[in-house]
């Protein structure tokens, strides 16, 4: 009589999974705002740790006026914009001065008898036209990142319009007006407003003065100056600078305005804004950098899910009794896989036996 033989097998897994959760500190109080103003050299501001954006606000500095302060130099641009930052990376600030104005040698002891480029850019004037008024921005190394242009000087003499004004954030900067000198064509021409990909152009000259110089990236031409010409006004700083204001030769000297620079925003940023409540690009630059956004931090948290698969096999062997040998079962069960990553229990061969 030949028995069967039963075998319960059960296999069992345990999946063990370390899961890494990204998990946002948005409660964290982000550092304070810092403000910057015109010194005249770089400033720096080093991101705080755990601080992965912030928004730039930047006012460009105004041109100077002509030798009587009766023509004002072009506004500077405005505006904002956020950009993506690394902790600990220092950020390089220029804050635009404003441009010398234009000196009749009358004993005018603040304004030097000829304007020289102002800081952040701007273009030189002459000893009758200011100067042009220098950008404000960031930059990460020799990267620009956010710009506002600065504003053209304004021409000398019958010149009836300011200089050209700086371009917003991300925007171009305008052009500077002509000299209309009566009777006396051709006149000057005022310097180009910058773009984003080219300086402005020069302005020209009239009546034997001389033409101004154009624009070229983060700089404003000097205004035309030649042979007692003097008279032309110089471009505003920016991503690209505004173009010099030629001059004009007659029986008093003139010449025409400066135009403005550019901004700038890098492709990448966001919140662009042409605005800055409060500011309007008079006088010197300013800037404004507020942290906006903490850095995402990761918790590491390990999770183990236990799943328990039994599987119960019925293994019946018959002894061929009729041949009164040892017969030989090979039993061998393949166990499914248990979820993810499962295993394969396989049940050894095993020889059987008869029994007398």
């Amino acid at each position: 009589m030949q028995s069967k033989a039963c075998r319960l097998v059960a296999g069992i897994s345990v999946l063990a999974t370390t899961i890494a959760l990204g998990v946002t500190n948005a409660h964290a109080t982000l550092p304070a705002d810092i403000s910057f103003s015109s010194t005249g050299a770089d400033q720096h501001y080093v991101v705080p740790p755990g601080v992965c954006a912030v928004t730039v606000d930047v006012a460009g500095a105004q041109g100077g006026s002509d030798l009587a302060a009766e023509i004002a130099g072009g506004f500077g641009g405005v505006g904002s914009a956020t950009i993506a930052v690394s902790p600990g990376a220092t950020l390089e600030v220029v804050v635009g001065s404003q441009g010398g104005n234009g000196f009749t040698g009358s004993g005018n002891s603040v304004v030097p008898a000829v304007p020289g480029p102002s800081y952040g850019g701007g273009g030189a004037g002459t000893s009758r036209a200011g100067a042009g008024g220098g950008l404000s921005g960031v930059y990460l190394g020799a990267t620009p990142l956010v710009i506002a242009g600065g504003g053209g000087g304004a021409g000398a003499e019958v010149v009836t319009t300011p200089g050209g004004n700086g371009g917003n954030v991300g925007q171009p900067g305008s052009a500077g007006g002509d000299m209309f000198a009566t009777n006396r064509p051709p006149s000057a021409t005022g310097g180009g407003g910058a773009t984003l990909s080219v300086g402005g152009s020069a302005g020209s000259a009239g009546n034997g003065g001389a033409a101004g110089m154009a624009g070229s990236a983060g700089v404003g031409g000097d205004g035309g100056t030649s042979n007692g010409a003097d008279g032309g006004a110089g471009g505003g700083g920016g991503y690209f600078g505004g173009g010099g204001g030629g001059s004009y030769f007659q029986i008093y000297e003139g010449g025409a305005d400066g135009g403005g620079g550019s901004g700038y925003a890098e492709a990448s940023a966001t919140a662009v804004s042409t605005t800055w409540a409060g500011h309007d690009g008079s006088g010197n630059g300013s800037a404004l950098i507020t942290p906006e956004a903490s850095c995402p931090t990761t918790t590491t948290r390990a999770t183990t899910s236990t799943k328990v698969t039994t599987t119960t096999a019925l293994i019946s062997s018959a002894v061929l009794a009729s041949t009164g040998t040892n017969a030989v079962s090979t039993m061998v069960l393949a166990m499914s896989l248990l979820g993810v990553g499962g295993a394969v229990v396989m049940v050894q061969r095993r020889k059987t036996r008869r029994r007398a």
